[in-house]
């Protein structure tokens, strides 16, 4: 099969900002039920997982079918034709927070001593009084999705697009959490924002991370996507995490955290990875066991959504933890000035503790992610009635875990790796005796480029049979790339999920293009802008 397209972009400096839109929001009844839904057809087809043979091995005794399967149907779609793409993009985010789920180390044998688990989880003598509960969500959670056991009855969770509870498109500027009931509030719901929409997909988003440089590589923030923020919100419904008994309902916790030694304290949500660390770094209660912490980390959706999504990197990065951004006890040393969104050190002084930073709170909330200093702290996602009282009374982190309740390996660690942001401070820091570099003459004409792509799809598995050809133009139509073509190489260069092509021509930064073949597109991205083969023109 081949398929050509021509496609424009503009060189231009472009950063998405979700403002106050919540990606998502989650209501779940207090009960479920195996009865099939009365508007089970709803506006656009249910959605049941299938699972790529890749993604999951065959159950014992036998091979996948429907008569083996137990699954939960996604149905009603409310609104959301009202989105273009709404519908592929919302399936194809809860099959990749069904392989996110399915990762080693999340569904079962979470290693409590390694990285990503101490930072997102808590240090082990902070939660082992909790472990078995946390494990048992990310459990329960991969096998709600989907599993090979004889099930009993269905589950159904029902998607809509119609901002019910009005915090996204219907927001109101004067009444920012304005609840709204569902229709069929026998059933829970999950409403996807514009902000869902706008993100990545898992695939596009492990390529784009990973092509950046060090350290926006590092970034876990870079690696966000739609499958993540589907996940975030599968912990709110009680049927994923097998709440309220044996497990207490999860939700979105907020915390107060106070900037500078003359600043003032902020209340947020513990939203993006700086938010679920510092709740994870969190000392605990005054007074409280030794699962004080844990027992927090396993009622916030971020913990176990980024979590997992850690863990999922890794698989595709050799291994590699995105560890940033760091959150530590005070430093001896540098680094200083910071990087943005890699590091915050915390400073324990008259008994007071407080971030160490200078930054006014406008920077500091853009470089980490998190809603400060707004007239309100933002809105929960978990729109359930009782979604504040499960949440508790907001945690004020007064005390952070000392190093010394770290394994000896994951302290080496971070000092290395405040090693690594010291040589990269350097580097962005010359002495100021050296000459700035001359700027280099552009090897193309700035405005609007253009490139054509020829795919090629072979009789390969799926994971390995797209190819594309591409010619690249700069504003005035010269070339300045193209793809390498000849006996070896007649397709052209692999463009498939997980592996997508980082085409380097004379701009400056690589052109990014993966294959799909779950609803058929092209993906691309270049910075921080990306688009469809299907995306209409100066869409």
């Amino acid at each position: 099969m081949h398929q050509s397209f021509i496609l424009l972009f503009a060189i231009l400096a472009a950063r998405w900002v979700a403002g106050q839109d919540a990606p998502v929001e989650t209501d779940t009844p207090s009960q479920t039920t195996q009865k099939e839904p009365p508007s089970f057809q709803g506006e656009d087809t249910p959605y049941q997982i299938v699972p790529n043979t890749d993604d999951v091995p065959a159950p014992e005794g036998g091979d996948v079918d429907i008569m083996n399967k137990l699954g939960t149907w996604l149905y009603g779609y409310t609104g959301c034709k009202d989105f273009p793409g709404a519908k592929g993009k919302i399936d194809e985010a809860y099959y990749d927070s069904w392989v996110m789920a399915n990762t080693k180390g999340v569904k079962s044998d979470i290693n409590w001593n390694e990285a990503s688990a101490l930072e997102f989880l808590g240090a082990p003598g902070l939660n082992k009084d909790k472990q078995p509960q946390i494990q048992a969500v990310m459990a329960n959670i991969a096998t709600v999705i989907y599993s090979y056991k004889n099930p009993l009855f269905q589950h159904y969770i029902k998607v809509r697009c119609d901002d019910p509870a009005k915090k996204c498109q219907k927001r109101p500027d004067n009444d920012p959490c304005q609840p709204n009931d569902p229709d069929d509030k026998d059933y829970p719901f999950i409403n996807f924002c514009q902000g869902f929409l706008d993100r990545r997909n898992l695939a596009d988003a492990i390529t784009y991370g990973k092509a950046l440089k060090s350290p926006e590589n590092l970034k876990l923030s870079n690696y966000d996507n739609r499958a993540a923020a589907f996940y975030h919100e599968l912990t709110h419904l009680d049927l994923a995490a097998d709440s309220p008994k044996p497990n207490p309902r999860v939700t979105d916790l907020q915390i107060d955290i106070k900037l500078g030694q003359s600043g003032r304290t902020y209340t947020t949500l513990a939203y993006s990875p700086l938010g679920a660390k510092l709740l994870a770094r969190w000392q605990g209660a005054p007074g409280g066991s030794s699962g004080s912490t844990g027992y927090y980390v396993q009622k916030n959706a971020d913990n176990l959504a980024y979590y997992a999504l850690a863990k999922y990197v890794m698989t595709k990065n050799d291994n590699v933890y995105p560890h940033l951004p760091l959150v530590t006890n005070e430093l001896d040393g540098p680094p200083y000035p910071r990087l943005p969104g890699t590091l915050v050190e915390f400073v324990a002084e008259d008994n007071k503790l407080y971030i160490n930073t200078t930054d006014d709170i406008q920077t500091f909330s853009k470089d980490y992610g998190l809603d400060l200093g707004s007239d309100y702290p933002g809105c929960s996602d978990d729109v359930n009635e009782d979604a504040a009282a499960v949440a508790g009374s907001t945690i004020t982190i007064d005390g952070i875990a000392p190093n010394d309740a770290y394994p000896d390996d994951y302290n080496k660690q971070v000092e290395n790796w405040i090693a690594d942001l010291t040589k990269a401070i350097e580097g962005e820091n010359p002495p100021e005796e050296q000459d700035p570099p001359a700027e280099e003459p552009k090897d193309y004409e700035p405005g609007t480029c253009s490139f054509h792509l020829k795919e090629t799809e072979t009789c390969l598995q799926d994971d390995r049979n797209l190819y594309a050809i591409i010619n690249l133009k700069d504003g005035k139509g010269n070339a300045i790339g193209d793809t390498q073509v000849d006996s070896k190489n007649p397709i052209g260069d692999g463009i498939n999920a997980g592996a997508g092509l980082e085409f380097k021509s004379k701009l400056p930064k690589p052109l990014v293009v993966t294959g799909e073949h779950r609803n058929d597109y092209i993906q691309f991205t270049y910075g921080d802008i990306s688009w469809q083969s299907k995306t209409p023109a100066k869409g």
